[in-house]
């Protein structure tokens, strides 16, 4: 699977998140529901929704991208999910530590 399959897939998934958009008032909703159905954890959508909602975009986008390329490599659906909320913690931990140093040297 290359990277443009993957973003094909993703501008699928958004014009049908779109279509879903009328269901989630906000934006972050519709998102959030996007990653729980794609990493097969839809009894914790709203854990998605809320990350949606607090985190900034790049770095769920990064993380699902990692997943995704990981995936076939992953036994189990639950997997998917674990890897995901892994990949999420690093780079919130990474972003967190950049901020500090900006602000030190800025």
């Amino acid at each position: 699977m290359t990277i443009s399959d993957i973003k094909s897939m993703i501008e699928a998934k958004k014009a049908q998140m779109a279509a879903r958009a009328k269901h989630s008032p906000l934006e972050f909703q519709a998102y959030g529901y996007f990653l729980a159905e794609n990493l097969h954890d839809l009894a914790h959508r709203s854990i998605y929704i809320k990350l949606a909602k607090t985190l900034p975009q790049q770095i769920l986008e990064t993380a699902y991208h990692y997943v995704k390329e990981s995936a076939p490599n992953l036994k189990g659906k639950s997997a998917m999910a674990k890897l995901f909320m892994w990949k999420v913690k690093q780079l919130r931990i990474a972003n967190e530590a950049k901020q500090t140093e900006e602000v030190k040297t800025g």
